[in-house]
């Protein structure tokens, strides 16, 4: 079941504009190196900062990133932060 994050708006249409599945943790859904790219991004680097520092193409990361966003249903960079803090992967 899906359950909307505490800090989710309600869009102009009426629909909520993240899906956190409030249930699920990031280290349960990701594997490890898809972890990895997720923490990353909680801290703010780009999609060509993340390829650089992991040595990877940016379409590689683009790609990844994309299907984290989709697996763990949060699209918005603060919405994957504050994700990332609740779980104990990065610092506030």
């Amino acid at each position: 079941m899906t359950a909307s994050c505490t800090s989710c708006r309600t869009s102009p249409s009426g629909w909520p504009t993240c899906r956190y599945r409030g249930d699920l943790s990031p280290q349960s859904q990701l594997d490890e190196r898809a972890l990895e790219i997720f923490t990353l991004m909680a801290e703010g680097l780009t999609n060509a900062e993340i390829a650089e520092k992991l040595d990877v193409s940016t379409k590689t990361i683009s790609n990844i990133s994309q299907a984290v966003k989709e697996k763990l249903g949060v699209h918005r960079p603060a919405y994957i932060t504050r994700l990332a803090v609740k779980h104990g992967l990065i610092e506030p």
